[in-house]
């Protein structure tokens, strides 16, 4: 196996993997201390495996999810660069790039996933086919916890408002008004986004 990110405490180890004719991505934490492995590993390493499932069957989502053990996981590897990465390079992306992953956060949220880190760049990646493909389920919360139908919209909007602010910086042409009209309303309210990620799970975890 070739690591390729030697994860810090609270992190997974990521290498890429091959069998056969095919490559995989193996997230773990096994060579972490007992303590966090036992803890935060098996905890975040069983929430993405469960995502990945839910989203198994989703276009632009990974599939061949495997569970190895307590502390590890993998997925086919879809070669390919993260779009912060991508675009650093002054590579050119098409409508069809930004309308595929507009469709696949829907989806997304179909299935009862809110990723709530798609505003980076870094949890995009652009495959060799300029599909798009979403990765690193960590901060993702499931809407089925989620109360209220407000709160839910509020998360979908900020997954959604993730799409489009890269799509306004590289082709903001080819949007719709409607979508033009709702970057600039997320973005004016995103100052008093108070939760998101961890932080909302253990909202969420003390209401209950």
């Amino acid at each position: 196996m070739k690591i390729i990110q030697k994860g810090k405490w609270g992190n997974s180890d990521v290498y890429l993997d091959g069998h056969g004719d095919h490559l995989f991505v193996v997230k773990t934490f096994k060579n972490h201390s007992v303590f966090i492995k036992n803890t935060i590993g098996r905890f975040l390493i069983s929430r993405e495996y469960n995502a990945l499932k839910k989203l198994s069957f989703c276009f632009g989502t990974a599939d061949n999810i495997n569970r190895h053990g307590k502390f590890s996981l993998s997925y086919r590897y879809i070669k390919g660069e993260n779009l912060s990465s991508f675009l650093r390079h002054k590579n050119k992306l098409s409508k069809n790039f930004f309308v595929k992953l507009e469709k696949t956060v829907k989806e997304m949220h179909s299935c009862g996933i809110v990723h709530l880190d798609l505003r980076t760049g870094s949890n995009i990646i652009v495959s060799e086919r300029k599909d798009p493909l979403i990765i690193d389920f960590q901060s993702y919360i499931n809407l089925n916890l989620v109360p209220g139908k407000m709160l839910k919209k509020c998360l979908k909007v900020i997954d959604i408002s993730g799409v489009y602010k890269h799509w306004e910086k590289i082709s903001p042409e080819t949007m719709s008004r409607l979508q033009k009209e709702r970057l600039v309303s997320v973005n004016k309210k995103r100052n008093f986004w108070l939760l998101k990620g961890y932080m909302l799970q253990k909202f969420m975890k003390h209401k209950h």
